[in-house]
């Protein structure tokens, strides 16, 4: 009892114990993880399974992993669901052979729909409630935004989704892509992404390109002394649109914004080499990442 809590309540106990163990593999375990170790703790982040962030780029998800290993959080594969009753005695965590010192287990595993309470017959699929492409459910006239769809997590894209359907339920006809809104992580430093990964370009077939620029060439970002991360920039190998953004930097939540503006309306890496930032920004590595596209960056 008091062993395992929710993120919610973790920063209620007015003193943290000296091991602590997250168990998850998302935003939220890994923001947790960093938050605990930045206070002295010793921090192991359990994955629920073997993938690190999975719905991230493999090499976002890759830089952060090292990040963490860096800040000596220990990061443990679990292939399956294990019994903290029957593997937990005497502050020692077991796990796949492996004895982890653990006081406090921060359950942040990806939420789960609660059961509908009402007498309406809603389809569920995977204890979500099931839609369609307008959001729709199974009953005509009701639609489901947000987490209860099972299609995302995020605040930002609840909102865009009920705003969708409100501009439908008034006949503006869009089509909702959420490929095209993007996903943010508070770690430090902060990671964000939107549009396709590359291993979902492959699968699809795309002739694409990648142009990274690092933080470490730009003028603010040293100045600032937050020089750690990069922007990478996935496109169309032909006609040069832009598929995919992945940034890590201080503020790569603010900075994602504006790639979701060029992924709204389909702009070119060639667009975003024309674009002009104002000097000295962080944000002229999105300048940079154009130029280094269509030819080379300029302070690579």
């Amino acid at each position: 009892e008091g062993l395992v809590v929710e993120p919610m309540d973790v920063f209620k106990e007015r003193e943290l114990p000296e091991n602590i163990v997250v168990y998850g593999e998302g935003p939220v375990a890994i923001e947790l993880a960093q938050a605990y170790s930045l206070m002295g703790k010793k921090v192991s982040i359990l994955l629920e399974t073997n993938t690190f962030m999975p719905l991230a780029d493999d090499y976002l998800s890759n830089y952060i992993q090292t990040k963490l290993k860096k800040d000596k959080i220990k990061i443990i594969n679990n292939s399956s669901e294990i019994s903290i009753k029957d593997n937990y005695k005497d502050g020692i965590l077991r796990v796949n052979d492996e004895e982890i010192p653990c006081e406090l287990i921060v359950n942040a595993r990806n939420r789960m729909a609660n059961s509908l309470d009402s007498d309406i017959e809603i389809v569920l699929e995977n204890g979500f409630i099931k839609v369609d492409d307008n959001l729709q459910t199974s009953i005509e006239g009701i639609y489901a935004i947000g987490d209860v769809n099972g299609r995302s997590h995020f605040a930002h894209i609840a909102s865009a989704e009920g705003l969708f359907v409100v501009n439908m339920l008034n006949g503006v006809k869009e089509k909702l892509d959420l490929s095209k809104f993007p996903m943010n992580m508070y770690s430090q430093p902060e990671a964000a992404q939107i549009g396709k990964t590359e291993n979902e370009l492959k699968s699809m077939g795309v002739d694409y390109k990648i142009s990274e620029f690092p933080l470490s060439a730009n003028g603010k970002a040293l100045t600032e002394n937050s020089n750690e991360g990069f922007i990478r920039i996935l496109s169309e190998n032909q006609y040069g649109e832009v598929l995919g953004v992945q940034i890590v930097s201080n503020n790569a939540t603010d900075m994602i914004n504006e790639a979701s503006a060029y992924m709204q309306l389909e702009s070119t890496v060639y667009d975003i080499a024309k674009t002009v930032h104002t000097h000295p920004t962080v944000s002229e590595v999105f300048m940079e990442a154009g130029f280094e596209a269509v030819d080379h960056a300029i302070h690579k």
